[in-house]
């Protein structure tokens, strides 16, 4: 029997990432599971260098997919060399999607192209947007959310196309015990972007000041990075004299698990997520959660206030404080919110229960009827004078020859995780339905 080969496509620009992660196990389980997996990483002039990823995520059997040029056509001639190459039965896009277009292209002019699978991690509008317009050429669309299936299924995609298959996380067994610290400062721990459209991770500040304000000393521990990093910084210096701030930087998978047993209780902010992976990690590793209600928590029906971890509306600073004192003043609360979400995570998010769900997608997407021939791609748009001049496919070749690119200020620019922009009032519009998907009105079901 043929062994059937899986061709990942994903950025090398993102070392820190949960996508990262994901892929570490995903993987070489997939390998165990009889899959000839190869992990495509694409390469830029500036941002994405897979040999910067590769040591922090080292792996054996990989395909670089250079693109000097920066230009639509670039890349897509990139991966068809690599495609034609590897001739994979499945292309699995994570955040590339020039896969798709090229996929379209190749199926449109009857040359070999692998069945196409999106794999969507996230829950904005772009990449739901990404997934209508390419919906002729997917195969399949696995979502590692509830709320990302429904509003994939809301947007166009036919309910046996789109697969759930959330991300996983290595779980113990049995639950350790953790020690009492009853004469120390209450540890918090936060762990993720340092970013305020999603993670919100400004509330903090605030957060840390009236929980002192109940319980005395505070230590919260910063792990991670990003854009918000100095702000949060100086906003964190005059909070208030019972509250100390660590700033950890990337820490590795073991010391990231002494994090978790160091702390007593992570904090999560954010305004939405499909996961997010380090809740279930810090549940694995026994460590209570205090969290806001996200987008993305409602459908998922995994976080469940009072029962397995504690939770307070978004942006409500009094009621994160609140929760915390809760539980700094609650062992009993603690122990019970601990065990309860070891079992859970145990049963839903464990590293087998995700790679069984994705071995499944990913044969349904294999055996499900051949797509109809996609519609040819619309004219590209010029990208330079030398596309206005000569044309997308010569301007390319003389690119190449003379080693001119275009400039991109950052890694989304250079390979862009969404081919896909939204007026501001449609991202509005998109909110408002994945909040009403998200928590229906009593009485109705998320397709209404």
């Amino acid at each position: 029997m043929k062994t059937s080969r899986i061709l990942f496509v994903a950025p090398s620009a993102y070392t820190l990432s949960g996508l990262a992660t994901w892929l570490d196990y995903l993987v070489p389980a997939l390998r165990a599971l009889g899959w000839d997996v190869v992990l495509g990483l694409v390469q830029g002039a500036r941002f994405h260098d897979p040999r910067a990823y590769l040591a922090t995520h080292p792996e054996a059997r990989l395909v670089f997919i250079p693109c000097s040029t920066g230009t639509p056509e670039g890349r897509r001639r990139a991966l068809k060399k690599v495609l034609q190459r590897i001739r994979p039965d499945l292309v699995v896009s994570v955040n590339i999607p020039d896969v798709y277009s090229t996929v379209q292209e190749l199926r449109a002019a009857g040359r070999f192209a692998p069945r196409c699978v999106m794999a969507n991690h996230g829950l904005m509008s772009e990449l739901v947007t990404d997934a209508a317009c390419y919906a002729p050429v997917l195969d399949a669309v696995v979502s590692a959310n509830r709320l990302g299936c429904a509003l994939l299924e809301r947007a166009g995609i036919s309910a046996e196309r789109v697969h759930y298959a959330p991300c996983g996380v290595a779980c113990e067994p049995v639950l350790r015990e953790r020690v009492s610290r009853v004469t120390e400062p209450f540890r918090i721990l936060y762990c993720g972007r340092f970013d305020q459209q999603q993670k919100r991770v400004l509330d903090i500040p605030g957060i840390l000041h009236e929980t002192s304000r109940w319980i005395g000393a505070v230590i919260c521990e910063f792990v991670g990075d990003g854009p918000e990093k100095e702000t949060l910084r100086q906003q964190l210096a005059p909070v208030a004299p019972g509250v100390r701030a660590d700033f950890a930087g990337y820490l590795s998978p073991p010391e990231m698990h002494q994090a978790y047993l160091r702390a007593d209780a992570l904090l999560v902010t954010s305004a939405w997520e499909t996961g997010p992976l380090v809740v279930w990690e810090a549940m694995a590793a026994g460590l209570p959660v205090v969290s806001s209600r996200y987008l993305g928590s409602g459908l998922e029906s995994a976080l469940v206030d009072g029962v397995n971890c504690l939770q307070f509306d978004v942006a409500d600073i009094q009621g994160a404080a609140g929760a915390l004192a809760q539980l700094a003043t609650g062992p009993e609360l603690a122990d019970r919110l601990r065990r309860a979400a070891h079992a859970m995570v145990s049963a839903r998010y464990s590293r087998p229960a995700s790679v069984e769900m994705w071995d499944r997608a990913l044969r349904q997407a294999l055996a499900a009827p051949a797509l109809p021939p996609p519609p040819a791609l619309p004219a590209v748009h010029a990208t330079g004078r030398l596309d206005r001049w000569l044309g997308p496919s010569q301007a390319e070749n003389i690119r190449s020859l003379l080693g001119l690119r275009m400039s991109h200020r950052n890694a989304g620019g250079e390979w862009p995780y969404t081919h896909s922009g939204l007026a501001p009032e449609q991202a509005e519009e998109f909110s408002k339905v994945a909040e009403k998907l998200d928590r229906p009105v009593a009485g109705q079901t998320s397709k209404d």
